[in-house]
C-alpha cells in the first residue's frame, strides 16, 4: 500500500529531524546511544521505504522488520519516562519526570510504530494471498 511507504517515509524523516531539533548535535557528548539509536531508526525506514517503492516483494518483507525495529525502539523510552512520571522520580537528569508531554509523544509515537507493523503484515499477507488491491 502507498499509505504504509509515505508513512514510512515520514516517520524515517520525523525521527531524524525531531532528534536533532529537540537535543541538537552536541547531545551526541552527552548520550551518543540514544542519539544514534534514533538516527538510525530514521535512515532504516527511508532506505525501507525507497526499496518497497522500487520492489514490492522484498520492501514488504524489510518494511515488517523496520517497523518491528521501531517498535522495539520506542518502546524503552516510553516505558522509562512513564514509570519515571508515575513515581515522580527522574532517572537520568535529561529526562524531566514531570514532563508529560514528552510521555504522551513518545506513547503515540509507540503505537502508531504498533499501528503500522500490523499494517504492514496484514499486507505482506494480502499479497501472499495475491491480492491486487493492496496497491492502493
Amino acid at each position: 500500500m502507498k499509505s504504509i511507504q509515505y508513512t514510512t517515509y515520514g516517520f524515517g524523516v520525523f525521527f531524524l529531524i525531531i532528534e536533532i531539533a529537540r537535543r541538537g548535535v552536541g547531545y551526541f557528548s552527552v548520550n551518543a546511544t540514544t542519539m544514534i539509536e534514533d538516527l538510525l531508526m530514521g535512515v532504516i525506514l527511508i532506505a525501507v521505504a525507497m526499496v518497497y517503492g522500487n520492489n514490492r516483494e522484498l520492501g514488504t518483507k524489510l518494511i515488517i522488520g523496520a517497523w518491528a525495529y521501531a517498535v522495539g525502539g520506542m518502546f524503552v523510552p516510553f516505558a522509562a519516562h512513564l514509570e519515571a512520571y508515575l513515581r515522580g522520580a527522574t532517572f537520568r537528569p535529561d529526562h524531566v519526570h514531570t514532563d508529560l508531554n514528552s510521555v504522551i509523544l513518545k506513547g503515540v509515537v509507540w503505537i502508531i510504530a504498533i499501528a503500522m507493523l500490523y499494517a504492514s503484515v496484514k499486507n505482506r499477507r494480502r499479497l501472499e494471498m495475491g491480492e491486487t488491491s493492496v496497491e492502493s
